[in-house]
């Protein structure tokens, strides 16, 4: 089953400026089609509200079939919106993600598949790849169908409340996708649509070795208090 009439929606924190062309190169494309509907855009919250607050529009104020999240900071075409809706190899799917990479080194793209012993592993898409399933998805660029929000919304530890973080650290992407995943619904990447992540980066030449290198800043603060958060957990399941 395709993923019939979309809601697009925007989480706009901070929109990049080539976001914001591609957003409207896509409003004045012509690509949509009879029955979709663009959502007001949800801005100045935090992540997990901004995508909350798009979900209860598109099933509250629409009747579309499917929700498209869009992320501020990426660069995408009309013609890409397309093939992630028409790809036959992403009907199966309840929530579907273009291929993107992370933002931070090494910069890797974005495909986390589930191993047999409950663990998580890292994929690099070669040419024979299409739609991967995977463990989890962002929500970046990604379709999620409405009959996926009904499936997990009964497990929802308040009631729409789709997108939360966990207490470990988890990010609202990975939460919501350990509910979909419990309800037996499949997660996949398109590796065949490939879009670009903006991202802000630290720029600096290294006489050493002849060349510019770029790095991303971490925040030693919070992988710290992250780390202590978990090392208490796994104490008090053991």
């Amino acid at each position: 089953m395709d993923f019939g009439r979309i809601a697009f929606g925007v989480r706009a924190g901070n929109p990049d400026p080539v976001f914001f062309q591609c957003w409207n190169h896509f409003l004045a494309s012509g690509t949509m089609r009879q029955g979709d509907a663009v959502l007001i855009p949800s801005v100045e919250l935090p992540h997990q509200w901004a995508a909350n607050t798009l979900v209860n529009q598109f099933l509250k104020h629409t009747e579309c079939d499917t929700l498209m999240l869009f992320d501020d900071d990426m660069q995408f075409t009309p013609e890409q919106v397309s093939e992630l809706r028409d790809h036959p190899e992403n009907f199966p799917y309840g929530v579907v993600q273009a291929l993107c990479c992370m933002r931070k080194p090494p910069h890797a793209p974005i495909i986390i598949e589930r191993t047999e012993d409950g663990q998580t592993n890292h994929v690099i898409p070669t040419p024979e790849h299409k739609t991967h399933p995977v463990a989890l998805a962002g929500l970046a660029f990604t379709l999620i169908r409405r009959s996926t929000f009904e499936a997990v919304e009964p497990c929802l530890d308040r009631p729409g409340m789709y997108f939360a973080w966990g207490g470990d650290g988890t990010g609202e992407d990975a939460t919501f996708c350990e509910l979909v995943s419990a309800a037996g619904i499949e997660i996949g990447i398109d590796t065949e649509v490939s879009i670009a992540h903006r991202c802000m980066v630290g720029i600096e030449f290294d006489k050493a070795i002849g060349k510019t290198k770029m790095h991303a800043y971490e925040n030693p603060g919070f992988r710290e208090l992250i780390a202590a958060v978990n090392e208490n957990i796994t104490k008090e399941a053991s």
